[in-house]
């Protein structure tokens, strides 16, 4: 179970770090394309 939570909690920050990314790249082309590479 606790396994299982880990999994969940690690695929949500890793979605909303990439959500965040493609937001800035939208709102900055310049800055988005380097945080891209990352």
């Amino acid at each position: 179970m606790v396994n299982v939570t880990l999994c969940l909690v690690k695929f949500i920050c890793v979605a909303l770090l990439r959500i965040d990314s493609y937001y800035t790249a939208f709102s900055s082309p310049g800055p988005g394309k380097s945080k891209r590479e990352s």
